[in-house]
């Protein structure tokens, strides 16, 4: 499912930063939930680390930076 979802929407960074009624992006959930591998897929296919960064805490922002420098 992940790979198909990443294939369609590769080109869409649009749907990869919508925000919940809450503020956060799929990303931001994906972090919360400790599931790394979709934050990795969700950063590889364009997802803004930089929305709502300031809300995340020094565990999550030291994740986003650990992922998002793994190759």
């Amino acid at each position: 499912l992940l790979v198909k979802l990443s294939t369609n929407i590769k080109d869409k960074p649009t749907i990869l930063n919508q925000q919940n009624k809450a503020g956060k992006t799929a990303l931001q959930i994906a972090l919360e939930k400790k599931h790394d591998n979709i934050a990795k897929e969700l950063l590889d296919n364009g997802a803004d680390k930089t929305i709502n960064a300031g809300q995340l805490s020094e565990e999550m922002k030291n994740k986003l930076n650990e992922l998002s420098t793994k190759p």
